[in-house]
């Protein structure tokens, strides 16, 4: 009941004159690509938002549920969400020979076990340089990390990134840091503004969360340097009033672990960010 309370919320365009989002559908996904395969490297929460984009694609968008690819995903027991996609998964889109949806997993841009896996998938695509779709973040730091300078290691890779593969375009998805005691919650967007949320999770820093939204600042205020080309889709305020959509926040509990960081993927608030880099595909 409390997970259908949750759902009953949702965000809605006010300043249509200002703001019109296109609407959910696989001809539009084809149009804004021009024959480019879409990548989607970063870590599990990029994951859950690639999760998203593909269920409200090909599934929601359509009236339908959506049946996803053997192998592309295994169902977590314990979490109403997608745990995690495989490693290198490459879905079919568009129905153009070698145009692909492609997942990678990358803790960090530049991690050995994977960074590897990432440049090799990129060799394998045929066409024009593909669409890249990155976020990271929440591994330069960690429950551990307890060194203020990781973010600027975080911050030397984004360049070093975006240096090496200046030809792309990339999307850049900001980091939605978490929630500490979400399960304390009401299921219901939060009545408080966003800036009241924001100092409650810089003042809980056990997860490293606030340094999540140090890296957040950094972006903000970099991004206007950025070539064309490059651009950012900032989900932070819009999850930052969703305690209730987190996987803990629905009671599910793994191994003792109260996950306040992922979201439950679809429906959740995880759909919006979905619908904006939908549209944010316009303009790479």
């Amino acid at each position: 009941p409390e997970f259908n309370a949750s759902l009953r919320w949702k965000w809605r365009v006010d300043d249509r004159e200002r703001c019109e989002l296109l609407r959910w559908h696989p001809a539009t996904l084809c149009e804004f690509l021009k024959g480019r395969s879409i990548v989607f490297y970063g870590d599990s929460l990029l994951q859950d938002i690639a999760v998203a984009f593909y269920v409200n694609l090909y599934g929601a968008s359509q009236g339908r549920i959506v049946r996803l690819p053997k192998k592309a995903l295994y169902w977590h027991p314990h979490a109403p969400h997608f745990e995690k996609l495989w490693d290198n998964v490459t879905i079919p889109v568009c129905g153009l020979p070698g145009q692909a949806l492609h997942v990678i997993r990358g803790d960090t841009l530049f991690e050995n076990n994977t960074y590897p896996t990432f440049k090799r998938m990129l060799g394998r695509i045929s066409g024009p340089p593909p669409v890249m779709v990155v976020g990271v973040g929440a591994h330069y730091f960690g429950v551990a990390a307890k060194n203020i300078s990781k973010i600027s290691i975080a911050v030397d890779e984004f360049a070093e990134f975006r240096k090496l593969y200046h030809r792309h375009p990339i999307i850049w998805i900001t980091q939605s840091a978490g929630h500490p005691h979400c399960d304390k919650f009401a299921p219901r967007p939060l009545d408080s503004s966003p800036g009241v949320m924001e100092d409650y999770v810089r003042n809980n820093t056990m997860y490293g969360w606030d340094r999540l939204i140090a890296l957040r600042d950094f972006v903000l205020k970099d991004h206007v340097n950025w070539a064309a080309h490059h651009i950012l889709v900032d989900q932070f305020p819009l999850l930052l009033l969703r305690p209730d959509m987190h996987v803990m926040s629905r009671g599910y509990r793994h191994k003792d672990i109260m996950d306040c960081l992922h979201f439950c993927v679809s429906p959740s608030p995880l759909d919006v960010t979905a619908e904006l880099l939908l549209n944010a595909l316009r303009f790479v």
